[in-house]
């Protein structure tokens, strides 16, 4: 019988490995790598992710993975065939308490939101000419001769002005 947490530990000290490192490489997050080093498997979400977390991180060390989950399941986890129950899970260690506050206010800010966006909606289609299409057809410019400059003035400068018959235009 050997100690699981104290040979990962002195197999990842060995080989220089810091838990950073460990993390980006197997993928489990570094304080569930402590908590294997220190044999706290009751931080760890589940039997099944204790199982799995102790054959990748020992695999990666150049250990034996089955070897320590072998050894996790003949020490920590007891059937209910022999009259102890199993470990709990965690959700049932420690039931969640969810914020209905929260999930009750972005509700509101989501239906605010689209009670804005459709009273702009509303408002843009009211103020919009509708159907109504800017015709050009009798339209005809018109044109106001320019007075002529005198000797002094500088260069001419030649002036359009051009006005609608009935009402605005979209020119």
């Amino acid at each position: 019988m050997f100690e699981i947490g104290n040979s990962l530990h002195e197999a990842r000290v060995r080989q220089g490995i810091d838990f950073q490192t460990a993390e980006l490489t197997t993928k489990i997050r570094a304080k569930y790598l402590v908590a294997l080093e220190e044999e706290h498997f009751d931080l760890l979400p589940a039997e099944t992710y204790v199982k799995g977390f102790l054959r990748t991180y020992a695999e990666f060390l150049g250990l034996d993975g089955q070897l320590y989950v072998d050894e996790y399941s003949s020490r920590f986890v007891v059937g209910e065939d022999e009259g102890r129950p199993l470990r709990p899970r965690r959700s049932q260690a420690r039931p969640e308490r969810r914020s209905h506050r929260l999930e009750s206010g972005a509700v509101l800010v989501a239906l605010a939101a689209i009670g804005l966006v459709a009273a702009l909606v509303i408002v843009a289609w009211r103020s919009g000419d509708g159907n109504k299409r800017a015709s050009f057809d009798n339209v005809a410019p018109v044109v106001k001769p320019v007075e002529k400059p005198s000797k002094k003035a500088a260069p001419r400068i030649a002036r359009l002005i051009v006005t609608a018959r009935d009402g605005n235009s979209l020119l």
